[in-house]
């Protein structure tokens, strides 16, 4: 292939079996077929523009891997890249367009959310006993209060406020965290998360405008093509391991992270290619990692929605006025169950209740 060069993708299980660096077999040669499909898959969209039925003849790209170390079972994979791009990707490095893909693909789980609800009630009723014998209070204890207290309130809270929540726990002696059934692994698995979510975002917002010009059509369908290839890819954590990271380069940080409850949730669900128009009221949005909610205004259902990062900085306004109006057209991808029921939504554009844009 003319013009290649190399991208470093580094895969690593950890936990149970795959600490010792060993994995079973047959997962392994699961896993391992699944993760080359997915490359391959968005190496061709890269050089072709569009997705591949099968990964046969043209459509193959080289893939090298090394063997693993111990300590964990990772593997390093070169996959020569091609320079020859169409040029809406042409500025956009193989591994953006991976963690890209990824992020696509993540979901907030509820069990995180409720559990930072639950921790917010927790800090929230310390802070108050804290201050019930001091009566000179601090003004940012008196800010960090009513900040937490609005998360219960709410329900919903920022990727910062998460974070802070949930280091806060881990450093905490209240016993209320242990009755609460979080223990020390929940809450190291969460900062884990939230960490890798932060750091996929921010690798991310370095290409928005770049990635803002990928047709959505296409992003539809290539989240639905590599989402089983991602489950294969999760197979280990059946018997050989507990987590699954996935790593650019030689970056200590992964964009990507996977546990076994998430995997099971991506088997379960389905994106539909097809966009809907959902009348609803915005209920709330977190700009760090543009995820939120919006109520349905014909069935007043809550539906969280995320918002992918190419379209975040356009859609700025368009939310700022969505909290302003009673109603508004939310226009997007939905993400449905097995049984075919909307679980989240990805929001592509919000109207005015005309459906008109503003």
């Amino acid at each position: 292939m003319a013009d290649e060069r190399a991208t470093k993708i580094r895969i690593s299980y950890s936990g149970g079996l795959a600490n010792t660096g060993r994995l079973h077999l047959y997962e392994f040669s699961r896993a391992s077929y699944g993760y080359s499909r997915m490359l391959q898959t968005i190496e061709f969209y890269r050089r072709e523009g569009r997705i591949a039925k099968r990964i046969t003849g043209s459509a193959n790209t080289d893939i090298i891997v090394s063997s693993p170390t111990k300590g964990s079972f990772v593997f390093e994979s070169m996959v020569l890249v091609s320079g020859n791009v169409i040029p809406v990707l042409a500025s956009i490095p193989f591994d953006v367009l991976v963690s890209y893909i990824i992020d696509i693909l993540k979901f907030k789980r509820k069990s995180a959310s409720d559990n930072i609800v639950e921790l917010a009630r927790i800090r929230a009723a310390e802070e108050k006993t804290r201050m019930s014998r001091d009566t000179k209070i601090e003004e940012e204890r008196t800010k960090q209060l009513k900040a937490v207290e609005e998360i219960v309130k709410s329900g919903n809270s920022t990727v910062s406020q998460a974070l802070d929540l949930t280091n806060w726990a881990l450093k905490s002696n209240n016993p209320s965290i242990a009755r609460s059934g979080i223990d020390q692994n929940i809450l190291r698995s969460a900062v884990n998360d939230i960490e890798s979510d932060i750091y996929r975002n921010q690798k991310l917002a370095g290409y928005e405008n770049e990635l803002a010009r990928i047709p959505r059509d296409d992003l539809a369908q290539l989240a639905s093509r590599i989402r089983p290839m991602v489950s294969e890819i999760g197979l280990p954590l059946r018997k050989s391991a507990d987590v699954i990271s996935i790593f650019s380069g030689d970056e200590e940080k992964a964009f990507g992270r996977f546990d076994e409850e998430q995997i099971e949730a991506l088997e379960s669900r389905s994106v539909d290619e097809q966009e809907t128009n959902i009348e609803a009221s915005l209920k709330s949005y977190d700009r760090e990692n543009g995820t939120g909610k919006l109520r349905e205004y014909q069935i007043g259902g809550i539906h969280t929605f995320v918002i992918p990062i190419n379209r975040r900085r356009d859609m700025a306004p368009k939310i700022a006025k969505a909290f302003q109006r009673r109603l508004s057209v939310f226009v997007g991808n939905i993400v449905r169950d097995s049984a075919g029921n909307m679980t989240s939504f990805i929001l592509n554009d919000v109207l005015a209740a005309d459906g008109k844009h503003d």
